[in-house]
């Protein structure tokens, strides 16, 4: 919440010497119906992420052989779970284009579109963890993404004109966005020779998700009619995109040409990732409106 109320003291600074130099300009001219009809706008803010938890876990699905097995698959497993804190904080910008009408003088309804680009909204994360079991131990190496390309909602609005050229609303409907997140594991076995004899030294797996989500948002905003026909705003907005759980494919190391069973798995392991896209953004914008 701190960055939300830093950020939107930073918007509302910027726009502070337009509302200023505005002070002067035709407002006592404008009357509530003003408000009625189609508006278009560009928008800029900063959007920050909520739940940043990415999940790496593993699960046995079979094991067996000569080898000790289960102890070299839960050693595996372990190595491989992990949790990493990746955030989507960026910059946003775009444009909406929505229908407003004033009713009762004193009230506005209407629906909103926008859709909006996000620089620097992507973090990457990586680690690297060793856990013995008996006389071996197994090494991983793990890289995980986390991304979010563009941020787009559709929301009926309802507000309040507070005077004929000020209007405080609030809003909430649908939210899409383009999110994607990768997972990279690669596992070593480490042992003496004569403990990983017949075995791969080398395994790995990696797996991936992307796609356009639908969500839901919720928010509200201050509009300000600067002067017939245009006016400026100032947005919060909260977003949840859901949860995904992708499927990394399988851990498995095999037996060597020389080993008990050449060819053959000593363990599989499955992986899923689990990662939620949700968030917040403020943002400042500029309308048009053609009454």
């Amino acid at each position: 919440m701190k960055k939300i109320a830093l950020s939107l003291i930073a918007i509302a600074n910027m726009l502070y010497g337009e509302i200023v130099s505005a002070g002067e300009m035709e407002t006592t001219n404008i009357s509530s119906n003003k408000w009625t009809g189609l508006y278009a706008g560009i928008n800029a803010g900063y959007i920050f992420s909520d739940n940043k938890n990415v999940n790496i876990d593993p699960y046995l699905i079979s094991s067996g052989g000569s080898i000790p097995a289960t102890p070299l698959a839960i050693a595996s497993a372990a190595s491989a779970t992990n949790s990493f804190s990746l955030n989507n904080n960026g910059f946003i910008g775009g444009g909406q284009l929505g229908y407003i009408r004033n009713f009762h003088n004193h009230y506005v309804a209407g629906l909103e579109a926008d859709i909006q680009g996000i620089a620097g909204a992507s973090q990457n994360g990586a680690s690297t963890s060793n856990v013995p079991f008996l006389v071996f131990s197994a090494a991983s190496n793990l890289a995980v993404s986390k991304n979010i390309d563009y941020l787009g909602t559709l929301r009926g609005r309802l507000g309040y004109l507070l005077k004929p050229n000020l209007l405080i609303s609030g809003s909430g409907g649908l939210s899409y966005g383009g999110v994607s997140s990768k997972t990279i594991i690669d596992q070593n076995l480490v042992g003496s020779p004569v403990d990983t004899e017949g075995a791969n030294l080398n395994w790995g797996t990696t797996g991936n998700y992307s796609n356009t989500r639908i969500g839901w948002t919720a928010g509200g905003n201050i509009e300000w009619m600067l002067r017939t026909n245009w006016s400026i705003k100032i947005e919060y907005l909260y977003y949840d995109l859901g949860t995904v759980t992708y499927n990394d494919g399988t851990l498995v190391d095999t037996y060597t040409a020389t080993g008990a069973l050449p060819g053959q798995p000593i363990f599989t392991n499955g992986v899923n990732t689990t990662v939620h896209f949700n968030g917040q953004f403020v943002r400042a914008g500029l309308n048009y409106h053609f009454a």
